[in-house]
Order: structure tokens, then C-alpha cells, then sequence
């Protein structure tokens, strides 16, 4: 529609005068997304009174050096010696300004919203006000939307026309603004597997010993480990919870949300993910740490870019509980994410990793294409940021308890999903991998850019994981195989938290020690078959010897890397003060050119 429009002009992407477009805020539809996709046209009356929040990231101090600089050199130190940042230092250090902060908040006044939140530390200025109010503060023109879900359920959604606009005033201050779409950014990435074609189900006991999690001393015997896990719908079932910590009563499930109230329960849908989720996690856990009291909190938001990036702050800010790892299985395509909300969910993880918490993220269950329907390959996001770690998929098989095969998982002949793993085009090679030799470029384009995922372990479904679904009359569970990355992120999210209770402190940064030791043949068995070329006559990546792009390093052997970790004593209990760090961005010790790529048809 051209003209003027109900709520806000529509610029065309040009701002008035004294506007300017803030860049990676307007989404055009993905062919995948227009096939299920139509507009409703204009807002009404009625919509445009609706009272909403938008959350805006401003910019970091600018005095010293930037956030990815101390990252690099807090990760550059053995994991034992490590000294991250606490909460008041990151928001000194690297947070928003009080200027800025004013600054904004002047400008939000004066057009009628109101302050309802800050946080230095992660950045976020929280702003309210009606959705017409929000039209004419950012200079937008809002439609709505009705789509389908995976599953097929409708959903209607706001979105606005052209990128969001700022007072040229503020221009380089705001960096991003979400929550003026509320377009879904992500699906869950688990599989349930059909009954047919199953050939093997693991219980996460099992998966344990298979990839040697290492035992944490006394069995854990007076700690306390907090691990987060991101939701973005679905509820745990109450009578599985109870049966659960029941028989395990170090284990506390927890369930808390952020930008609303808790979901409502999905059993066809989204109960699988968290059920998945929260059990590949805990018994994981159990296998290394037996007697650790054990609190996973299960944590909510509305999927959309505000909710997404709001909940992975979330557990930067949280004052109740110290996380060492947070475990997400959501995700898509990259075409699928603006820039700028790409940019607002690296920098939640950059938060997360400043104060020592990893970020374990699903690569995707459809392969290299990741479901963009367009014939082209994308990473997943936020998997492809080099903030967190990317979990990839793989097809297993067992033998005395032992790996007799893993290959890249890749179930094209079944329709049954593929592993993700691709080359960002948001994000550029991080320093762990060039100064590993690897620049993986991007089939597509032949560009460099950030390679995810960086490991992977069993995600096919036809060698799935047993997740308890319901308790039946007599009081035993009832069971499914499930597969996908979904269910790696919380393998490795248990696998690395064993870790860090064997350090003594938070992990950070994990690629820098893990890519060490892959570099020199330690920790990791190699995927070398396989390819994730998906659906059947499409492009994608194949598996090599070493570092390749869908499986990373190959599956973890967490008994080798939890020694490589714990090479140096720790000089702190856990996360702790951190120290002022200075200089510039640590540059890649080699780059000795990237692996050759083999490209793949199915």
C-alpha cells in the first residue's frame, strides 16, 4: 500500500530530515514464509491503542576497550585462570553510558513513552506506550499478519513496512530497536521419531557413557549447579516433573518467564522441546554429578526478537541463581533474522560469556538449507553466533558401549531432517577458528564467515533419545524417541557443565581450549562421513577428516577435554570479580587457509 497509512508514515526506508533509518530492522518476507503468509492490511483503531514495550540496545561506553576485545582476552588465559567480569564491572566497563541513557530517555519523553526499564550491563532501554505512539516515535507503518506455525496452527502477528528510524540525534547511540515486530524468529529443533523407522533409542545415561562424561570428585557432593534453559514455548508436564525429582531429589525443576506470563501448555507441540530439553539435561547431569544439587531453570519468552534477546539477558541479570551454561534449542535460518536482531541475540551472548556463562545453541534439524525454501544455504541463527557454541547432528551407532559408527546425520531418503551447519553471513570468522586454520567460505557466495557448528553428538532421530512424555494410571512412564539438535545443545550443555564443576569456575569461552586440542587430534572423535545436503536434490557440505562445516570438530570425548581444561588451577571459586583489561583485540595467531569444501547432492 503506498500513502499514508493509520499509525506512522510509510518513508519508502527514507527518514524525515531530522530522522535517520536505523540499518537490519525491517524483515522482507523469505519465499518459505510467503507460501503461509499474508497481510491483513492496516491496523485499526482498536490495535493501535493496544499498550506494548519495545526494548532498544544502546551503544557500549565507548571509553576503552569494546566488549569483544575483553572477551578475547579473558578467553586467550587457560580455563582455570580465567577471571571473569562480574555484573557491576561488565556494566562499568562495557554497559550503557548514563548520558546516553538520559539521552534517549529525553527523546522517548518527549514523544509521549515512558521509561518502564533500564539495564547497563546488557545494554537494554525498555520503552512503553500505545502502538500508534510507537508508529510515529520510529517513523514505521505497522500491518498485521496472519501465518501458520510448524504444526500448522494460525498465528497473526505485527510487523511494520521499511527499517525502524531514529533522531539523527541518537544515531550511533541506538544500535537496535525489538519489539516493534512480533513476528516469530524461531522454531524448535527436535524430531519425533517415527516408530517404524527407529533402529536404536539411547537413554541420556547411555549417551553419557558413550561420549565419557567425566565424574565430578565426590560425585558433586555439595555443590549447587545452575543451568538456564531458553524457551520459547511449551511447558514441562507437572506429573512427569514430580515422578522425576521424586526418584532425584538433588533436582530441582524450575519454571519462570520473561516480557509475560508463562506459556500455555502445547502437548503436540512445544512440550516435546522442553521435555526433551529439561531431561536430556538433568540425567545427563546425574551420570557426572550424582549427589550436586541440580536447578534447572526453564525459562520463557514470547518468540520474537524482543523476547528471545530479552530472555538470553535475562540470565546475565538474574540475582537468584549463579548459571554456569544456558542450553537453547530454538532457531532459523539467517534470512529469517534481520541484522540487527542477529546483532541484539550476539549481544546477549557476548553478555553472558563477559561473565563467564557459556551459550550452548541447536545448528538446525533441515539440513545445510536450514528450510529456507529458496535453494540457498544458511547458518542457523542464533547458533551462527560466534558468542556461543553451535550443536550439530550426527547418526550413531554402539558397540560394547562404544561408538562403532558416526556420520553426519542426514535422513533425506526418510524425509526425517538433516543436520544444520553452515557459513554465517552476518558474522565474521572468529578468532578460535582462524587461529586453528579454518575460513570456512560459504557454498552460495564464497564468502568467509563464522563455520557452526563448532561439535555435534546424536541428533538423528532414527538413533533417538527416550524422553518421558506422561506418567500412565499405574504410575510408570510413558516413553518417545526424539531426535534433533535440539537434543545435542542439552547433551553438551550437562557435558560441559560437569566440567566446570571439575574447574571450580565458570567456563566462558569454550571454543579456545576445545579447538586446541581438537587442532592437535585430542577430545573429540572425528566425523568424517556424510553430508547435510537436504531435502534430496539440494547443496550441501560434507564431512572430512578434522575440522569440517557439519560437524564441527565430531562428537565430544568430554573425559580428554575436562583434563584439557583443568591444566591450570583455578584462582578463583567461580565466575568472581574480573580484572580491568586493557589493549587491543588479540589478532589470530595463524591462518594457515581453510579446509577444502566438498560440496555434496543427495
Amino acid at each position: 500500500m503506498d500513502g499514508p497509512t493509520r499509525f506512522g508514515r510509510r518513508t519508502g526506508g527514507t527518514a524525515t530530515p531530522d530522522f535517520v533509518p536505523l540499518p537490519g530492522t525491517a524483515h522482507e518476507l523469505t519465499p518459505s514464509e510467503s507460501g503461509r503468509t499474508r497481510s491483513l492490511g492496516t491496523l485499526g483503531d482498536q490495535q493501535g491503542r493496544e499498550t506494548v514495550e519495545v526494548t532498544l540496545l544502546l551503544r557500549e561506553n565507548p571509553a576503552g576497550p569494546t566488549l569483544a576485545e575483553t572477551i578475547e582476552a579473558i578467553s586467550a588465559q587457560p580455563v582455570g585462570r580465567r577471571r571473569h567480569l562480574s555484573r557491576d564491572e561488565l556494566a562499568a566497563a562495557h554497559g550503557s553510558t548514563a548520558q546516553d541513557v538520559e539521552q534517549v530517555s529525553a527523546w522517548a519523553r518527549s514523544v509521549g513513552l515512558t521509561v518502564s526499564a533500564t539495564d547497563p550491563a546488557t545494554r537494554r532501554l525498555r520503552l512503553r506506550g500505545t502502538v500508534a505512539q510507537m508508529a510515529a516515535a520510529f517513523q514505521v507503518s505497522f500491518e498485521s499478519f496472519a501465518t501458520t506455525i510448524p504444526g500448522g496452527a494460525p498465528l497473526t502477528y505485527r510487523d511494520h513496512l521499511g527499517p525502524a528510524s531514529i533522531p539523527a540525534a541518537l544515531e550511533g547511540i541506538v544500535e537496535h530497536v525489538s519489539g516493534l515486530s512480533t513476528r516469530p524468529v524461531a522454531q524448535s529443533h527436535h524430531r519425533v521419531a517415527d516408530p517404524a523407522s527407529v533402529q536404536a533409542t539411547f537413554t541420556p545415561e547411555q549417551l553419557a557413557a558413550v561420549y565419557r562424561f567425566p565424574t565430578v570428585p565426590k560425585g558433586g557432593a555439595g555443590l549447587t549447579l545452575d543451568v538456564g534453559i531458553a524457551e520459547l514455548g511449551g511447558r514441562a508436564d507437572q506429573a512427569v516433573v514430580s515422578w522425576f525429582t521424586k526418584a532425584n531429589p538433588g533436582v530441582r525443576v524450575i519454571e519462570d518467564a520473561v516480557d509475560g506470563p508463562l506459556p500455555q501448555p502445547d502437548p503436540n507441540g512445544a512440550d516435546v522441546e522442553v521435555a526433551l530439553d529439561w531431561q536430556v539435561l538433568s540425567r545427563g547431569l546425574l551420570a557426572a554429578a550424582p549427589k550436586a544439587t541440580i536447578r534447572l531453570v526453564l525459562r520463557y519468552a514470547p518468540n520474537t526478537d524482543q523476547g528471545f534477546s530479552d530472555l538470553w539477558n535475562s540470565f546475565v541479570s538474574d540475582p537468584t541463581y549463579s548459571f554456569t551454561g544456558v542450553s537453547t534449542s530454538w532457531g532459523m535460518a539467517e534470512n529469517q533474522w534481520t541484522q540487527g536482531g542477529a546483532t541484539a541475540m550476539n549481544a546477549a551472548a557476548q553478555a553472558c560469556l563477559a561473565v563467564g556463562i557459556f551459550q550452548i545453541t541447536a545448528s538446525g534439524d533441515n539440513g545445510a538449507s536450514d528450510g529456507s525454501g529458496d535453494g540457498k544455504l544458511y547458518a542457523d541463527c542464533p547458533a551462527s553466533s560466534p558468542n556461543v557454541l553451535g550443536a550439530g547432528g550426527t547418526k550413531l551407532a554402539v558397540s560394547g558401549g562404544k561408538i562403532s559408527s558416526e556420520v553426519v546425520w542426514n535422513e533425506a531418503a526418510l524425509g526425517d531432517g538433516a543436520g544444520g551447519g553452515g557459513v554465517s553471513m552476518y558474522f565474521p570468522v572468529p578468532s578460535y577458528q582462524s587461529a586453528n586454520g579454518i575460513s570456512e567460505k560459504s557454498l552460495d557466495t564464497g564468502q568467509t564467515g563464522r563455520s557452526e557448528p563448532d561439535m555435534a553428538a546424536d541428533a538423528d532421530p532414527v538413533t533417538g533419545y527416550e524422553v518421558v512424555t506422561g506418567i500412565d494410571s499405574s504410575g510408570q512412564p510413558t516413553t518417545i524417541t526424539v531426535g534433533g539438535t535440539s537434543a545435542v545443545a542439552p547433551l553438551l550443555t550437562a557435558g560441559f557443565t560437569a566440567i566446570s564443576a571439575i574447574v571450580g569456575g565458570r567456563l566462558g569461552r569454550i571454543q579456545d581450549p576445545a579447538y586446541a586440542m581438537a587442532h592437535t587430534g585430542h577430545g573429540f572423535h572425528d566425523v568424517t562421513q556424510g553430508n547435510n545436503a537436504y531435502p534430496t536434490g539440494t547443496e550441501g557440505y560434507s564431512a572430512g577428516p578434522g575440522f569440517d562445516v557439519p560437524s564441527g570438530w565430531g562428537s565430544p570425548i568430554f573425559s580428554e577435554l575436562a583434563s584439557g581444561f583443568s591444566t591450570a588451577v583455578p584462582t578463583q571459586a567461580s565466575g568472581g570479580a574480573g580484572a580491568t583489561l586493557t589493549g587491543r583485540r588479540r589478532q589470530a595467531a595463524s591462518a594457515r587457509g581453510a579446509p577444502g569444501h566438498r560440496p555434496a547432492r543427495r
